[in-house]
């Protein structure tokens, strides 16, 4: 794990740090530190919520408005031997033969496409190794609509890049493309596309215990997610530490999710925060202020291991003035000029 996300929500950025409560993120920390990296079990949630609300407002809009929504994935072949960085870089080689040049710019005027977003999905498995490739959703303008031969187009040059690359060619069998329908299908899809950031991120208590997976988000037979990578490796198995780091490495400076130029402005969308600045900004839902710790007192909770999450809980579960009496039992002084009973940090 990078420096910089060993110390996410460690460092107060104030004088005071407080546990707040808001409706949408539930019971947090307010004044601290963050690392922004989508691979952080605090930030990742925070950054997979936002973008989920970003895909399914899109969708619902340009399909309220008659465009057309396809929804896509395109594989290669892979083995086990193979690194994460090798599958991936070849997955956005792929990706880039398939979405550039004259083939391309036919397939957006024949089929009136104004736009696409594209997110990357990781798996692992031990027979197989690492399994990276691409979801995308296509924008159509909703005057033409043929998604078998679109994919066929696409595939035609996805396999092109494949081969290029000295790899194995990819099967059409195992594309696929289609529209997508249903009323719910805008917030399932934001979900679907974000479900790797937001894997088990109900709120920042789990998150930062490392319990990152959850029964819905459990993928068939025995693969693994990088968030099921990431809780073993955090019990100490050294296999996963291994392909934790790996993973890690190779995804720095990448972006999970990429939306193509000029589609958010043709669907009325904000400009895009980076993941950094997503995961700094406080939350626009009001929030109730539970606990108003010093520093200080912060700085020696972040260094006991579990101490943070732990507090979110007991301010969760029996409210901040419990919280206190359970942090003056553990021996923090939260009082500077003060001994303890004679008043109160909290709100």
């Amino acid at each position: 794990m990078r420096p910089r996300q060993r110390q996410c929500m460690s460092a107060a950025v104030s004088d005071t740090v407080s546990v707040v409560n808001s409706p949408k993120a539930g019971i947090r920390y307010s004044g601290v530190q963050t690392c922004g990296s989508i691979t952080c079990p605090y930030c990742g949630p925070r950054i997979g919520q936002k973008r989920r609300e970003e895909i399914t407002a899109a969708v619902d809009s340009h399909r309220y408005w008659g465009g057309k929504v396809l929804f896509g994935t395109l594989t290669l072949k892979h083995d086990r031997s193979e690194r994460h960085e090798d599958v991936a870089d070849a997955v956005a080689s792929c990706w880039a033969f398939a979405t550039d040049g004259r083939g391309w710019a036919r397939d957006k005027r024949d089929h009136g496409i104004i736009g696409t977003v594209r997110v990357w999905e990781t798996t692992w498995t031990p027979q197989n190794g690492w399994h990276v490739h691409v979801h995308v959703l296509l924008f159509l303008d909703g005057s033409r609509r043929a998604p078998k031969k679109l994919l066929g187009s696409m595939f035609k040059r996805w396999r092109t890049g494949a081969l290029r690359l000295g790899r194995s060619a990819p099967l059409l069998i195992g594309q696929d493309l289609h529209e997508v329908t249903g009323e719910e299908a805008g917030e399932q899809l934001g979900g679907y596309f974000a479900k790797e950031a937001i894997a088990r991120g109900r709120d920042e208590a789990e998150a930062m215990g490392w319990e990152l997976t959850h029964p819905d988000s459990k993928t068939r037979s025995d693969s693994a997610t990088p968030a099921e990578i990431l809780e073993l490796a955090s019990y100490g198995v050294d296999r996963f530490k291994g392909l934790w780091a790996e993973f890690e490495k190779s995804m720095k400076g990448r972006r999970t999710i990429a939306w193509s130029k000029g589609l958010r402005a043709e669907l009325g969308l904000d400009i895009e925060l980076s993941d950094e600045e997503i995961a700094q900004a406080e939350d626009e839902d009001p929030q109730e202020v539970l606990l108003v710790l010093p520093g200080r007192v912060f700085r020696q909770i972040a260094r006991r291991p579990g101490t943070r999450a732990e507090l979110l809980d007991v301010c969760r579960d029996f409210g901040a003035g419990t919280a206190a009496k359970w942090l003056i039992a553990q021996g923090y002084q939260l009082y500077d000029d003060a001994p303890p009973g004679a008043g109160s940090w909290a709100a």
